[in-house]
């Protein structure tokens, strides 16, 4: 079940946010952390839409997440929390996250910490966290929109060092900013939720979507899942597409070329924010071998020759009787034993790799 609160912060009248839609260009540098400050220090607006939510829940949650120093004995992940991973400092290197986690980081003087999330349901967001009382950091949060435009929150509420953020959003995909407002934090911990407030019921995750299969020539990624849920498609380490789909459950996504081994993962994300679990499949090779050569083919010949795809299987026929066979050595070089031939006999080559792909040559026996 998705938790509804969690939370950060520092007191409301620190919280800056001067215009919605403070525009930062895209680059490799991090939003400026002295416009960051300015924009705390506007009012937040008190529109009592948080009044309803425990933030004392957060703080109980914060005491026995073990952060600072004891956090490098756990893993990076547990049962509702995941670890903030360096580098994350640009929006290109955010860290992707999934909503219905509680976000456990550390931040120093000088750092900013940037989580990339999708809204997958326009409505009322709440952004909230804690840092342990005695601690140095001041800590600052606010929300990107996909542009990288600062947004102004809707409302506002504090307990001690819990505080919290509401926000109206649209579907789309968005960053979460933490930032050290004292500059005297050295690997503070603290710990963040971003989660919908709309009290929706729906707690049930979609089912994993059913993926067609993905070769190493595909640019498309394909299947079907809930409908009208956003689809998230990661191969290996790296997010390579997302997208929403029909009214049917299907979708077509567009991506880079993979190779043949590559590990894909699918995973849908339900209009509620509900993440189900990943669809995983490996791309099958479907490319035959890139390279075929035969040296020239006598009737004094007693070994075919040439080169390959290292560890390529080599065959050599004439007609459909089976010459001989071989396996090309590491550097793509096969010699093949056949009998003595005729000239002017029709010889065919085959090199297959590992995945039974074929790339076939003719020649005559001279």
């Amino acid at each position: 079940m998705m938790k509804k609160v969690v939370g950060i912060g520092l007191a409301l009248s620190l919280f800056t946010f001067s215009v919605q839609g403070i525009v930062y260009a895209k680059s490799e540098v991090s939003p400026n952390k002295v416009e960051l400050k300015q924009m705390f220090e506007s009012n937040i607006p008190d529109e009592k839409l948080l009044t309803s939510f425990d933030f004392k829940g957060i703080i109980k949650t914060n005491e026995n997440k073990h952060l600072g120093k004891q956090r490098a004995n756990q893993s990076k992940t547990d049962d509702d929390t995941r670890y903030e991973e360096e580098p994350n400092d640009h929006f290109e290197s955010a860290n992707i996250h999934d909503m219905k986690y509680y976000i456990s980081g550390t931040i120093d003087y000088d750092d900013i910490d940037l989580f990339k999330v999708m809204v997958p349901k326009s409505g009322l967001y709440l952004l909230a966290g804690t840092t342990a009382d005695g601690n140095l950091l001041d800590l600052g949060m606010g929300i990107f929109d996909e542009n990288e435009n600062i947004l102004k929150p809707v409302d506002g509420q504090n307990n001690g060092k819990t505080k919290g953020l509401g926000y109206y959003l649209n579907r789309g995909t968005y960053y979460l900013g933490v930032i050290d407002l004292s500059d005297y934090g050295l690997g503070e911990d603290y710990l963040l939720q971003f989660s919908p407030l709309d009290n929706s019921t729906d707690t049930t995750a979609p089912n994993r979507p059913k993926v067609n299969q993905i070769d190493d020539n595909d640019t498309r990624v394909t299947g079907t899942a809930e409908s009208n849920s956003h689809i998230w498609i990661q191969a290996e380490d790296d997010w390579i597409g997302n997208i929403t789909t029909d009214s049917k459950g299907k979708f077509s996504i567009k991506i880079p070329r993979q190779k043949a081994g590559t590990h894909i993962a699918v995973c849908a994300i339900d209009e509620a924010g509900n993440q189900g679990e990943f669809s995983v499949q490996w791309v099958i090779d479907k490319t035959a071998p890139s390279t075929l050569t035969v040296e020239k083919i006598t009737v004094k010949t007693s070994y075919v020759t040439g080169k390959t795809e290292a560890k390529a299987k080599v065959q050599v026929k004439s007609g459909s009787t089976s010459l001989g066979t071989a396996t090309a050595d590491s550097k793509g070089n096969y010699k093949v034993r056949i009998a003595k031939q005729t000239k002017g006999k029709k010889i065919t080559v085959i090199a297959r790799d590992s995945a039974k792909n074929a790339k076939i040559i003719y020649t005559t026996v001279k």
